[in-house]
């Protein structure tokens, strides 16, 4: 499987300004987060827009003022700009304009309905619903951190059971809202698959269609401020229609390939060679191995000129400190074999995606397995916001260390 590298219209110091971003108001920081916000709304293109409104909410909670003149000057009217209404509706609350904020987030509801056919989130919702009981202890903004959730888009109905029940195991533990989306080819599709959506309770679920899914799901991930996405891929399709997925979503996404059937909880194995995209992937199989009470793995291949046990011990030991999972290191021979022997013995397998994969697609060794592997294989890739299991507090990405 390859990917045909993208032309990207996005420049390259945008997503290091959103980094930023986080950064200034971690630090509390906050007139040198409002000058990264302005340079990002200046710079980055509608695409990019969503994920700067993530940035854009944190600020209307703490400098309101300068909030409203950025959404009137910069985001008002462009796509994906329904987080931003929400944060227009924190930023009058704060000035205490409840009928405007009242007005801004009903705004915010019709745009996420409209465009997308969901309801905005659970808190969005309750504070709508104080307004309107004019609550006497109204608190927009407080220190309270966004709700987390999961986003897990279906492109194939075929894999929409391994999928949902995949992701309705992260939500469970720790407790997350889960958003199961179904994506469909043309209009006349969507009452069957709204329809094969309404068994999963406890999700919020909604159908749409789409000429271009991938897009749409990145899109729909920014505007829900999803700390993960799982998507499945289409069977004989590769990774190309999923690369505006890849390429543009803000949090760590994850591709579920083979293994349509729900799978049996068990250990997880992930393959480790210490790149970025390897420790997202440790720290999604940690967080599905603590889901189903199982092992987790970390495999390393034997080669002459480097120690692989070094490498995993030090990531074991980085797991430990980090999650307070102990993960047990797994030494196999080179070439597919091995690895799929190790996944033979296994629920699942995370892998990581290479640096490369816009040039070079998922590669030979992670395909083999993806081909035959009886168990799901999860390709994932590394994103900016903070990671499932980074604390709840934490606004910027969760990072690791192998150091001391």
């Amino acid at each position: 499987m390859r990917v045909r590298q993208r032309d990207r219209r996005e420049p390259a110091t945008v997503s290091a300004r959103i980094e930023t971003v986080w950064q200034r108001l971690q630090a509390n920081d906050l007139r040198a987060a409002t000058s990264e916000v302005r340079v990002v709304l200046e710079q980055a293109p509608a695409s990019v827009a969503a994920r700067t409104a993530q940035g854009y909410v944190a600020l209307a909670n703490r400098l309101p003022d300068v909030a409203l003149r950025a959404f009137d000057g910069s985001l008002a009217g462009r796509p994906g700009y329904a987080p931003a209404l929400a944060g227009r509706g924190y930023a009058l609350l704060a000035q205490q304009k409840e009928a405007d904020a009242l007005a801004a987030f009903r705004d915010a509801r019709r745009t996420f309905a409209d465009e997308l056919g969901i309801e905005p989130s659970r808190g969005l919702r309750r504070l709508e619903a104080a307004i309107l009981r004019q609550d006497a202890e109204l608190d927009p903004a407080g220190d309270a951190p966004p709700e987390r959730r999961i986003l897990a888009a279906c492109l194939d109905g075929g894999a929409l059971e391994g999928l949902a029940s995949i992701a309705s195991g992260l939500a469970a533990r720790p407790p997350k809202e889960l958003l199961l989306v179904r994506v469909v080819a043309a209009a006349d599709e969507v009452r069957d698959a709204s329809s094969t959506l309404e068994r999963f309770e406890g999700a919020r679920t909604a159908a749409f269609a789409s000429r271009s899914p991938a897009a749409h799901v990145a899109r729909l991930a920014a505007e829900q401020e999803a700390e993960l996405v799982l998507v499945d891929a289409p069977e004989g399709a590769g990774l190309d229609v999923l690369a505006p997925l890849l390429a543009d979503a803000p949090c760590d996404v994850a591709v579920v390939a083979g293994g349509a059937a729900p799978p049996q909880p068990g250990s997880v194995l992930v393959p480790f060679g210490g790149a970025d995209h390897d420790w997202s992937a440790v720290e999604l199989g940690a967080w599905l191995a603590g889901a189903w009470d199982a092992p987790l793995r970390l495999a390393g291949v034997v080669r002459e000129d480097a120690d692989a046990s070094r490498l995993l011990a030090s990531a074991s030991i980085a797991t430990q400190r980090a999650l307070g999972v102990t993960a047990d290191p797994l030494l196999v021979e080179p070439g597919v074999d091995g690895l799929l022997e190790a996944a033979g013995r296994s629920a699942a397998v995370v892998f990581g995606l290479s640096e490369r994969w816009s040039r070079e697609g998922v590669g030979p060794t992670r395909s083999a397995v993806v081909e035959r592997s009886r168990v799901p294989v999860l390709l994932v890739r590394r994103g900016l916001r903070p990671g499932g299991l980074a604390p709840a507090a934490g606004r910027t990405r969760f990072t690791w260390t192998v150091g001391g």
